[in-house]
């Protein structure tokens, strides 16, 4: 095998790690938390491919949801959503195999980690735009035409959606900056 023209001879191929004294916790602490993450990432893609995908969950005729309707109803949004699926797949193995790298000093462990965070953040606020066009807005006009009880149980249930599309994508980006700090 012959020698990397491109690394000193003083570089090692993987990281160096400290003297275990030395070594720095929040290495280990983002490793394991990368490994959660990529785990409840999976756990979630599964969920929502079930819940998008099949019957799983029977829909109130009562009670439309607005996201699934879309979904059913909009290619845009599906080819969307189908893409966000496959990357989301895609980037939850990049997750682990980061966290894992950086448990074990590795420098494919960093790489993953950023190539991950630069994803989230990417991904973070087209998926926030893209909500907020296709998903929001008909959310309020659904709740602004609901009528007695069923206006106030809509109009909660637009505002809980929307805030919760806000922390979550502010959350996810958040996460991704402390990765790439």
């Amino acid at each position: 095998m012959s020698e990397n023209p491109y690394l000193s001879s003083d570089s090692p191929d993987d990281f160096s790690p400290p003297a275990s004294d030395d070594k720095p916790i929040y290495v280990q602490v983002l490793g394991i938390i990368n490994l959660v993450f990529a785990a409840m990432g999976m756990c979630s893609l599964v969920f929502s491919t079930a819940i998008f995908t099949t019957d799983i969950i029977p829909q109130n005729a009562n009670v439309p949801n607005p996201t699934l309707e879309l979904f059913a109803n909009n290619l845009g949004y599906r080819i969307f959503m189908i893409i966000g699926f496959g990357l989301g797949f895609i980037f939850s193995v990049v997750l682990a195999v980061g966290g894992v790298g950086l448990l074990q000093w590795r420098r494919y462990g960093r790489s993953a980690t950023i190539a991950y965070a630069w994803y989230s953040i990417v991904m973070g606020v087209v998926s926030f735009g893209v909500n907020a066009f296709f998903v929001f807005g008909p959310m309020i006009r659904q709740a602004q035409q609901a009528q007695g009880a069923q206006s106030a149980a809509a109009v909660g249930g637009a505002i809980g959606g929307i805030v919760g599309g806000i922390i979550g994508a502010c959350s996810a980006i958040g996460y991704a900056v402390v990765l790439l700090y």
